[in-house]
Parts: structure tokens; sequence; C-alpha cells
């Protein structure tokens, strides 16, 4: 991601694992690695909501 503006960009990811039948999860924080890639373009299609 870059920033639009110049300023920092705040990237995240949440883990689900259930323990003992109970959902349990954490957000961790992704540290600046200064990695680059390519996301391919993409449209919003809100079909595949409807049925």
């Amino acid at each position: 991601m870059e920033p639009q503006s110049g300023g920092p960009v705040h990237a995240a990811r949440t883990l689900l694992l259930p323990e003992d039948g109970i959902e349990m999860f954490t957000v961790q924080t992704l540290p600046d690695d200064r990695g680059l890639v390519e996301v391919p373009a993409a449209e919003q299609d809100l079909s595949v909501l409807g049925d």
C-alpha cells in the first residue's frame, strides 16, 4: 500500500483459532519490511451478494 496523503500506512492481520470450543482471536500488527507486491486492478461486483 502506498499512502495517498504521504502519511503512515497501518496494517494488521486477525488470526482465529478455536480452543476448547471457544472462538479465540488475536490481532497482530505487521512491521514494515520494505517489501513490495503488485496488486491487480479490481472492480466492485455486488452481484455475488444476491441470490
